[in-house]
């Protein structure tokens, strides 16, 4: 995101490359509610933001969280 830039005209300008966009994962993979909140407005579905490490031994599945928002968590 460009300084100054809200999380809003940074998504916008995304959308406008990507109109059909239905999943996303942040520069850094910053999340939060306002981002999440962001990305539902848009029409996104799918975010992966959230890292697992693969040593961890977790079981790596899509949940849902924020209403539609469905998370994709990777490793």
């Amino acid at each position: 995101m460009g300084q100054g830039t809200s999380i809003h005209a940074e998504i916008d300008q995304c959308m406008q490359i990507v109109p059909d966009a239905i999943s996303c994962r942040s520069h850094g993979v910053i999340q939060g509610g306002d981002i999440s909140q962001a990305f539902i407005k848009r029409g996104i579905r799918f975010e992966s933001n959230e890292s697992i490490p693969f040593q961890s031994g977790i079981k790596v599945k899509p949940y849902e969280l924020n209403g539609p928002l469905i998370k994709l968590p990777y490793f």
